[in-house]
């Protein structure tokens, strides 16, 4: 089987995926405070769109935007993109990265949410201007969407948050949650 530059950007970013997310831990600026939520509740990812492209398998909810359920999330605004397949090569993977990050974000053990770094919502409207242009229509990124909210890991080294899949920075990700199956009467993990 031949490996086509596109085939090659998903997995590449998939897997970069995996180097990209720094810890958490507790932040201490009051802006990040009101940013990160809560949840003790992960789920299998089933919302379309992500549950195809994410290297994960659980989310949380509810979700960066307040959004209670993934049925909710998939009605959202992330349909205003829903065309991934027509997008440019260099903006698809970006932007899908992180509109899903943001939708069904990955479940964490300790609850907390794992928000996307300003710096790779700052890559995602770079790389994806001229889709804006053509599928927003004037090209500017929507308010639901606007970096400033994220958290500024470049300007607060302590805050963490998944960061652009090309940077350099460690993490550290819970395993996904596995439903213990029964063998022989046995319950096993």
């Amino acid at each position: 089987m031949a490996i086509n530059s596109s085939t090659f950007g998903f997995f590449g970013i998939t897997t970069l995926f995996f180097i990209s997310i720094v810890t958490i831990i507790n932040a201490t600026e009051p802006e990040v405070l009101d940013i990160v939520g809560y949840s003790d509740k992960c789920e299998p990812l089933v919302l379309q769109m992500c549950a195809s492209l994410m290297p994960y398998n659980t989310t949380m909810m509810p979700n960066y935007f307040g959004t209670e359920t993934q049925s909710d999330a998939s009605l959202s605004s992330i349909h205003q993109f829903a065309p991934l397949p027509r997008l440019d090569e260099r903006c698809r993977p970006h932007l899908a990265y992180y509109l899903c990050l943001l939708h069904a974000p990955v479940c964490t053990k300790s609850g907390k949410l794992l928000l996307p770094c300003r710096s790779l919502c700052h890559d995602a409207q770079d790389e994806c201007q001229d889709y804006l242009a053509e599928q927003v229509g004037s090209g500017r990124w929507p308010k639901e969407y606007r970096c400033e909210e994220l958290p500024d890991h470049e300007a607060f080294p302590d805050v963490h948050c998944i960061g652009n899949p090309k940077t350099k920075l460690s993490w550290s990700l819970p395993p996904p949650k596995v439903k213990a199956q029964k063998k022989n009467g046995l319950k096993h993990n």
